[in-house]
């Protein structure tokens, strides 16, 4: 049970990082923001409750909510970590003259720069994932094997 609440805090985690400067770039009002957190906090438990999903459900419309899931996990994945490092990027930054740090985008302007480039990143992965697979079949012979073994190997790189 400990694993679980560390995972959900982690997820927890990112979507509140994205959402804290996401809303503060759009200088959102208090009912946008705290409306935000109640998404922030029903997407963060989406994983889990698509687990819950029972398989005598027609697979269909669980497929479907499997997969809108798991984009979702991939949206919030490179929007936390291009946040996170435009804001470690902001940090280092402060301390320099402004007409040093001023080629580094800010504000509105940077959360549609992370906004273009995760659903650059995301579609070419939608893209990429309906291709074909590419199976390579090696033959190796060894005097060390008796028998026929077949070793599969699955790699999921991105």
């Amino acid at each position: 049970m400990t694993f679980f609440f560390i995972v959900v805090l982690v997820y927890f985690s990112m979507h509140a990082l994205v959402w804290a400067r996401s809303s503060a770039q759009l200088k959102l009002g208090r009912r946008a923001r705290i409306l935000g957190w109640l998404i922030a906090a029903f997407l963060t438990m989406t994983p889990f409750l698509a687990y819950l999903i029972p398989a005598t459900w027609p697979q269909p419309p669980v497929r479907v909510a499997w997969w809108m899931v798991f984009v979702w996990m991939g949206i919030i994945f490179y929007l936390f970590w291009l946040h996170f490092v435009g804001w470690v990027i902001e940090l280092a930054t402060r301390p320099m003259p402004n007409a040093w740090s001023a080629w580094f985008p800010r504000g509105r302007r940077q959360l549609q720069l992370i906004v273009l480039i995760t659903a650059l990143t995301v579609g070419y992965g939608l893209y990429a994932a309906n291709s074909e697979w590419k199976i390579p079949r090696l033959v190796i012979e060894s005097p060390h094997l008796q028998r026929d073994i077949r070793v599969v190997l699955v790699a999921d790189t991105h």
